[in-house]
């Protein structure tokens, strides 16, 4: 493993219980899986051709459960992380990044809850945002993906996960399963994501397999369906230590 990794000695478990300390006990989900999911969340975006020297937001970057991994990846200046809670970020550049990781590789963050990326005057070339679309309400799904319109590369890519309708909704738009406002738990049909994608001039579809019951939906400024089922951006796992 490259030097430039440097990651913590500390188990990966060992870092969640320390900001879950800091927190109130949020991780970002369950914390016995905040490695598990991190890795895997980047593992997809390894998928998706992210490369070291690729501009990424990390969108609800929340504790760095992805950050962890990502912001060792990438080269200096590459990372952005949005997320409302100061909170959770902060605890998670002292436990999941620390000082030392952070000094060189620059990080940085804002807190808007307008899901405004152009914030950090970047074109971004990837754009990831897990479990999003699973509480997000339509108004703000197509924040988002105005945001990303607006504010990634010409080859932009964003990987945002979402939970698909179950069979007997089928035909519906989105099903708000627990009506809590605009913040709730929702399924959303992918005919309707990719509508919304088209209707701002990007394409989409869903992108690699189911993982914690959710599925990634890949959006592009380029229609990439072609490519995907040719291979130059492969879908296989890869690992995060490969370059």
């Amino acid at each position: 493993m490259s030097e430039t990794h440097n990651f913590s000695s500390d188990s990966v478990e060992e870092i969640a219980k320390r900001i879950a300390s800091e927190t109130g006990g949020f991780t970002g989900g369950p914390i016995d899986r905040f490695g598990e999911v991190g890795r895997q969340t980047f593992k997809s975006l390894k998928a998706a051709g992210v490369r070291r020297t690729s501009k990424v937001l990390d969108v609800g970057c929340g504790a760095l459960r992805l950050g962890y991994w990502l912001v060792r990846f990438l080269e200096a200046d590459c990372y952005c992380g949005l997320d409302p809670n100061p909170k959770y970020v902060q605890a998670g550049l002292k436990h999941a990044i620390g000082e030392k990781v952070a000094k060189v590789k620059r990080p940085r963050f804002d807190h808007n809850m307008e899901f405004d990326f152009s914030v950090f005057g970047v074109k971004f070339d990837y754009i990831v945002a897990r479990s999003i679309f699973s509480h997000a309400s339509p108004e703000q799904v197509c924040k988002v993906l105005d945001s990303f319109r607006d504010n990634s590369s010409e080859i932009g890519v964003m990987l945002v996960s979402y939970r698909p309708l179950k069979k007997a909704e089928m035909g519906e738009k989105v099903v708000d399963v627990n009506k809590f406002g605009e913040w709730s738990w929702r399924r959303y049909g992918k005919t309707y994501l990719k509508q919304l994608a088209q209707e701002r001039g990007l394409f989409a579809g869903n992108f690699g397999k189911p993982f914690n019951g959710q599925i990634w939906l890949r959006v592009s400024r380029e229609d990439l369906s072609a490519a995907h089922a040719s291979g130059p951006r492969k879908s296989a796992i890869a690992d995060p230590d490969d370059d």
